[in-house]
């Protein structure tokens, strides 16, 4: 991926108790292996990942994307993992589920099974 100064990059930061919080940053020096952000002065992302993570307290990791459609795309991803996890689950909806429901399903998903 081609990093430039001046380019926008959206942070993700992950708070202890889920919580999730979008910066709007620019990147304002670029190295070897990491780049630099302007609201995240001294610590570098890793130009290949995107990431940041303090080697001293790992649980204050963040995350860049090039777009904030990224980030919503990645939380519906797991939204909907999450629902269908439940739906099929022992406890779930699923055996309100007819043959050709599940046929269906299954088609749709053969493909990565």
């Amino acid at each position: 991926m081609k990093l430039e100064i001046g380019q926008k990059v959206f942070v993700e930061v992950f708070r202890h108790r889920g919580e999730m919080e979008i910066k709007e940053c620019q990147i304002t020096r670029i190295g070897n292996k990491y780049f630099y952000l302007d609201r995240y002065q001294g610590k570098g992302f890793d130009k290949q990942t995107l990431k940041y993570a303090d080697k001293q307290y790992t649980q204050h990791n963040l995350q860049g994307y090039l777009s904030i459609q990224e980030i919503t795309d990645r939380h519906e991803k797991a939204h909907l993992r999450e629902v269908l996890r439940k739906h099929f689950d022992t406890w779930g909806n699923s055996k309100n589920n007819t043959l050709e429901d599940l046929k269906q399903v299954f088609e749709l998903l053969k493909p990565t099974i």
